[in-house]
């Protein structure tokens, strides 16, 4: 009795197992077993968008809190627009905060690969950026519970990867330019497509997108690294720092791997002088303090 009990609920066990994993299993030839991973194409995200405000995502607006989808392995970019008398007061992005990351009102996320990531923004009063409805603008940010109805949750019909040609840049209608990824960020996104290189949960076109876009981030961080012109102290030493740590990877080429060694020279070279000039500026302080300790002993004796 025992025993029929057991099989039942090992049965009931791998049932409810085999309906919560997104793993197929296939038998081959030879009792082996081919294991198929179900890789998403896109993952849900969550927008908690305070009052006085809207943000927007691939050309389109929402408000309130919202449920949208972006392609897998994307960055997405969210336009962050408050209301007229008001300012941004929070953005955090996976419960981190974010807010020293916007260029321009805009918000470029990490790259996402999982589901359930939160973008949460709050607004303050205070003189606002944000700029008045251009003349024939008739866009509406979408409010709570204006997505698909149909599906019973607040998800857009649109999904936000879905328009290649939206907007994006700053809130400036005059400056559409995208914004320059900062150095520490891009050491970030190589890290992270790094971790998601190694996993194996990829599929031949994600890997291959993946080492693309990895490709491109070096050479951008290269770029910035060589023409930088750091103007103090701090700035030259983290510039080295970055310099080194790209150095470090072994996908370089070998014509970024020299023009990276040449300007960490130079950059060497110009903190030494930097190291100089504040020693120097040193002495003449310690020189003028004896001096001037000097000059009040003397009239000091002298008055006695």
């Amino acid at each position: 009795m025992r025993k029929g009990r057991s099989i039942v609920w090992l049965a009931v066990i791998g049932l409810l197992l085999s309906q919560m994993t997104p793993v197929q299993a296939e038998e081959v030839g030879g009792g082996e077993t081919t294991i198929h991973i179900e890789v998403p194409k896109q993952h849900k995200m969550r927008l908690k968008i305070g009052t006085h405000g809207s943000v927007k995502v691939a050309g389109k607006s929402y408000q309130g809190d919202q449920q949208i989808t972006v392609k897998r392995l994307t960055r997405p970019q969210f336009e962050i627009k408050a209301d007229k008398g008001y300012t941004i007061k929070r953005v955090s992005f996976g419960g981190k905060n974010v807010l020293n990351e916007i260029k321009g009102n805009v918000y470029t996320a990490p790259l996402i690969h999982e589901d359930d990531i939160q973008l949460e923004i709050s607004f303050q009063k205070g003189s606002s950026s944000a700029e008045e409805s251009q003349p024939g603008e008739t866009e509406k940010p979408v409010k709570p519970g204006g997505g698909n109805e149909s599906s019973g949750s607040n998800e857009p019909a649109k999904d936000a990867d879905s328009d290649e040609n939206a907007e994006e840049g700053s809130i400036n209608k005059g400056d559409q330019s995208k914004p320059e990824t900062g150095k520490e960020d891009i050491l970030d996104e190589l890290d992270k497509i790094d971790d998601l290189l190694t996993k194996g949960e990829l599929t031949p076109a994600e890997r291959e997108e993946l080492q693309e876009k990895q490709t491109q981030l070096i050479e951008e961080l290269t770029k910035q690294l060589i023409k930088g012109n750091p103007k103090d102290k701090q700035a030259i030493e983290d510039d080295l720092k970055q310099i080194e740590k790209l150095l470090s990877r072994k996908d370089l080429s070998k014509k970024q791997r020299n023009a990276l060694k040449q300007r960490q020279a130079a950059l060497r070279k110009q903190l030494d002088a930097a190291k100089d000039t504040g020693n120097h500026e040193v002495i003449i302080l310690i020189i003028l303090g004896v001096t001037v300790l000097g000059g009040a002993v003397y009239f000091f004796i002298k008055k006695k």
